[in-house]
């Protein structure tokens, strides 16, 4: 399964891209942000060096924090909570 952009080996270094592409294998959607946040991260010229395989956990690791402070709580109302407003 290499079907991965060949900047994104570039960007990354050996040990980090075989995490990429293992990644790749069990969690697609998630290498699909990891790609779209390189790839505009890299032609901003905010990557001047190769990632190490610590940055790209760190990496991985911001974007699950972000994920979990972005999750909905939803709050359903009872149908008590209706006839108390009338």
């Amino acid at each position: 399964m290499n079907n991965s952009n060949p900047l994104i080996a570039r960007i990354l270094s050996q040990e980090a891209f075989k995490r990429y592409q293992t990644l790749a294998q069990y969690r697609p959607k998630k290498v699909a942000k990891v790609d779209a946040l390189l790839l505009n991260a890299y032609s901003r010229g905010l990557i001047a060096n190769e990632l190490s395989d610590q940055d790209f956990v760190r990496l991985l690791e911001n974007i699950e924090e972000e994920k979990q402070n972005l999750e909905v709580k939803t709050i359903r109302r009872r149908k008590d909570d209706l006839d108390l407003e009338e």
